[in-house]
């Protein structure tokens, strides 16, 4: 008896981990998408079907996340010819890791690169690229570097330029609840005189100084200065 094909099924949660790990924030995807807030939350939630939004819409929705269109379905498959595999080769991999860090990799650069923009310069698809710069990730961590990638944009930063802001204020205790990273981060930036980036959107930094302002790192956001007791800790 011949069993009747499975009809795809959208695959929600893979759609919400590939937005998380590219960074993005719901209002810049919406935007992005000509789309409410509120139906990009509920669409990752799982609450609205495909079937409710345009073919258009979803298009543009795996163009944002890059990934293949298909790759939002999930179904029942078959094991993968070895020789029709869609994911690169482990050589593949590791030439296109070395392509890209030889075009991004500039200690000092301060400037992302557009996602997009280095995926047209290779001729290479957005899912290719971000392959290539999660596989230059893991070959950056043990030189103390990583190459982010935030709302579509790619660069490379130290990882370690937080530990001297983050042993600081630990042993002072000059706060009652903890950091983030990004704070970490943003402290290190404010100490050593330089322009606060921790994240690739205006409001975002703005939300991340108006924390350290919160928990008495900072006296103010839009000019950040440290407190009188968070100065103290880097004395």
């Amino acid at each position: 008896m011949t069993m009747p094909d499975q009809q795809p099924v959208f695959d929600h949660q893979y759609v919400a981990h590939v937005f998380n790990q590219r960074g993005y924030h719901v209002n810049e995807f919406a935007t992005r998408l000509d789309m409410s807030n509120g139906i990009v939350e509920a669409f990752l939630r799982g609450n609205v079907e495909p079937g409710e939004l345009r073919i258009a819409t979803l298009a543009n929705m795996a163009n944002l996340l890059g990934i293949p269109l298909h790759a939002m379905f999930a179904r029942p498959a078959p094991p993968p010819d070895p020789d029709d595999l869609d994911g690169p080769a482990a050589d593949d991999l590791t030439a296109d890791a070395e392509q890209l860090l030889a075009c991004v990799y500039d200690i000092g650069r301060a400037t992302p690169t557009l996602v997009s923009d280095i995926a047209k310069a290779f001729d290479w698809t957005l899912d290719r690229t971000y392959a290539a710069a999660t596989e230059a990730n893991r070959r950056l961590q043990p030189a103390g570097l990583a190459v982010n990638t935030s709302h579509g944009e790619l660069f490379v930063a130290p990882v370690n330029d937080h530990l001297d802001a983050h042993k600081a204020l630990t042993s002072r205790k000059v706060y009652e609840r903890g950091l983030s990273l990004t704070h970490y981060k943003a402290a290190h930036q404010i100490l050593t005189g330089q322009a606060v980036t921790v994240t690739n959107s205006g409001r975002q930094r703005l939300r991340t100084l108006g924390g350290m302002v919160n928990l008495g790192i900072l006296t103010q956001a839009k000019q950040p200065a440290f407190t009188g007791a968070a100065l103290e800790a880097f004395l």
